[in-house]
């Protein structure tokens, strides 16, 4: 096997250790089911949630760290900073520490996915931040893409996640 192959083995290695326990109900006692091609793990339904909600959250605070502030900066996150009482002369170095930490946080909530604080501290997070930009941006809240909507979701999602 060459050094390629190893490498990535290695990373598919990584990603079933962590979550194919919780996915393949290692975590809630396994399910085992006879089948045509011999014994069968079943996922159950809490483990995809798990998942799905990791991946999911993990995945949001990564991508609004990325796409609308890095890879292509759209002019609302500036004019969000603008209106917050920022300095001209800040936001595209303020953006680069706003773009870290959603970087961070997002690895953090797949990292931890399995401890309270990533979900919490995401619900807490997304509601400071919706009801920080409302008082100083309140045409925000009427945009074709409302961050008010997509955000509750986002701490709804975290909040099933943390009690469950």
């Amino acid at each position: 096997m060459d050094d390629y192959a190893l490498r990535w083995t290695a990373v598919r290695l990584a990603i079933d250790r962590r979550y194919s326990t919780r996915l393949w109900a290692g975590q809630r006692g396994e399910n085992l089911s006879a089948s045509d091609s011999g014994l069968k793990r079943e996922s159950t339904p809490q483990a995809v949630i798990d998942v799905l909600a990791t991946v999911g959250v993990g995945f949001v605070w990564m991508w609004h760290g990325i796409v609308p502030k890095l890879i292509r900066p759209h002019p609302e996150e500036l004019a969000i900073l603008f209106e917050a009482g920022l300095p001209q002369s800040w936001p595209l170095s303020f953006v680069y520490l706003i773009v870290a930490a959603e970087l961070i946080f997002g690895l953090l909530v797949l990292i931890f996915s399995t401890h309270r604080w990533p979900w919490l501290l995401t619900a807490v997070l997304i509601g400071f931040a919706t009801v920080g930009v409302l008082p100083t941006s309140p045409v925000r809240a009427l945009a074709a893409s409302i961050p008010v909507t997509h955000n509750t979701l986002v701490a709804t999602l975290a909040m099933i996640s943390l009690f469950s």
